[in-house]
């Protein structure tokens, strides 16, 4: 009994150290070195509070173009997509009728003018004849009156013709004002029903973003502010713009409410697409020269914020108040002072009083 006793003693005495010098000196070393845990060093600087949406580009400016009366699509010209210029055929009618009524009125408008020289030189003949005293002053008045009839006859006749000219240059539909097409709704050899709508034009340097903002984020909103934007997925095309207005009403798509904000959008400087998804920071607020941390390196705990902070190589976890918070960084107003340094866990299982190795640990500047 006694020399189990000693044996227990003895495992016991040799494990205890070993257990505590393990526990005491616990080490988080990366799987790969430089890339598990990155060390941050808190500073100073801006944040900008963002509000972050889906914009389109759009624009309140579009000009429909419809036919004034029906009548089959001979050729569409255009495509969607197209910069035109003012001028530029678009697409045209058919326009066989309209030939075929102007072949009457020219046959029409060629007996008026025979027929008014025929009794022109009928009148004169007469009028001759009353000056020799061969025919009386009453047969001339009725050939007067005669020819007057058949050049009304003729005006008429003209009055049509220039009016089927009118109809003519209409079946041809071109560019009011020159600009990007948008939409074409209409095919070669189908018909074209009158005032029903066949192409429509954004005119120039009038393109601009449309964001639908939820009422609660709208609120944050206001003329003037600044915004980020880019071709959605292609964060370096970004530039700055701005809010150029907000429509008042409270607008639904499907079951969410909305406000309709829209935003400038320089000529040629995305080189947007009608329609085509942007992504858009609104600039809501900015702090200047603060404390300031990696939105990463922060996480929550029975309702507060608290980083992982770094003390003689081992961790902490530290209480923090944040106050604005930006698309990268959140102000720290209490907890933290500028040149501590924080660790980003990045999946890894810290805890209190944990030793980071600082040799095999990325240090983010």
């Amino acid at each position: 009994m006694k020399t189990k006793s000693l044996l227990l003693y003895l495992i016991l005495g040799l494990s205890l150290p070993a257990l505590a010098y393990v526990l005491l000196n616990r080490t988080v070393r990366p799987a790969q070195p430089g890339l598990a845990l990155q060390l941050v060093k808190v500073d100073r600087g801006t944040i900008e509070s963002q509000l972050r949406v889906t914009g389109l580009a759009a624009s309140e400016r579009k000009v429909v173009l419809a036919a004034e009366e029906s009548a089959r699509v001979s050729e569409v010209l255009v495509q969607t997509g197209r910069h035109v210029t003012k001028g530029e055929a678009l697409l045209s009618l058919d326009t066989t009728d309209i030939q075929a009524e102007q072949q009457i009125q020219q046959a029409q408008l060629q007996q008026a003018e025979a027929d008014m020289s025929s009794r022109r030189a009928q009148r004169d003949a007469v009028h001759q004849d009353m000056l020799a005293g061969g025919e009386s002053r009453e047969r001339v008045k009725e050939l007067d009156l005669q020819l007057r009839s058949l050049e009304a006859r003729r005006d008429t006749v003209r009055a049509d013709a220039g009016r089927l000219q009118l109809r003519l240059k209409k079946r041809s539909l071109s560019a009011p004002v020159s600009g990007v097409v948008v939409s074409v709704d209409i095919k070669a050899g189908e018909t074209a029903q009158a005032g029903k709508p066949l192409l429509a034009i954004i005119p120039e340097n009038s393109m601009q973003v449309l964001a639908k903002i939820e009422p609660a984020d709208a609120a944050f909103v206001k003329e003037g502010m600044s915004a980020l934007i880019a071709l959605d997925g292609h964060p370096e095309t970004e530039v700055r713009e701005k809010v150029i207005r907000i429509n008042p009403a409270v607008e639904r798509e499907g079951s969410t409410d909305y406000l309709a904000v829209w935003l400038s959008l320089a000529a040629g400087g995305l080189n947007a697409r009608f329609n085509q998804q942007l992504d858009v920071r609104i600039l809501t607020g900015s702090a200047q020269t603060v404390i300031r941390v990696p939105v990463e390196t922060l996480f929550s705990k029975a309702g507060k914020s608290f980083v992982w902070l770094l003390v003689n190589g081992k961790l902490k976890q530290q209480a923090v108040v944040v106050g604005m918070m930006g698309d990268r960084y959140a102000e720290i107003r209490s907890g933290l002072e500028a040149g501590q340094t924080i660790v980003v866990p990045q999946g890894e299982m810290l805890s209190e009083g944990t030793v980071i190795d600082t040799a095999h640990t990325l240090v983010k500047p």
